[in-house]
């Protein structure tokens, strides 16, 4: 399926092609979502240069004033 996908460029076959697909995937289960979460994270006003990062912050970059 993917590969008839990659080859056509009619759009109504390319709408049954991905119709077909999603078919499939919803018929193998590949992913089961379980929820949602947001990591909270704190520091000291005097700290600059805290990156937030991907999941957490990123700790170069980071400068203490006094």
């Amino acid at each position: 399926m993917g590969d008839a996908f990659a080859r056509t460029s009619s759009p109504e076959e390319l709408k049954k092609i991905a119709a077909e697909i999603q078919t499939e995937v919803y018929d193998q289960v590949i992913d089961i979502p379980l929820g949602q979460y947001l990591v909270t994270a704190a520091w000291r006003k005097s700290l600059s240069g805290v990156l937030d990062g991907p999941a957490t912050p990123v700790f170069w970059n980071v400068d203490k004033s006094e």
